[in-house]
């Protein structure tokens, strides 16, 4: 029921880093919602970016945000 329409499109979260706290509880979230939507991870401190794929869905979304901020979880 939380699905939302994203066919064609990418999720792109910005992290500090890497080595930065949130990190392992964004990936921990994104496997919780294993699916086929690319994401982007882009850490700013290397400019490094890194690929997964999720689920996407409203409490993803949500539960991202909750630890990134909503200005660093976008869809494209």
């Amino acid at each position: 029921a939380g699905r939302t329409e994203t066919r064609g499109r990418k999720l792109y979260l910005r992290l500090a880093g890497e080595t930065q706290p949130p990190y392992p509880k964004v990936k921990a979230v994104l496997h919780m919602f294993p699916g086929t939507m690319p994401v982007v991870l882009f850490f700013a401190d290397t400019r490094a970016r890194r690929g997964a794929a999720c689920l996407p869905d409203a409490d993803l979304f949500r539960e991202l945000q909750e630890l990134l901020g909503g200005e660093n979880v976008v869809i494209k």
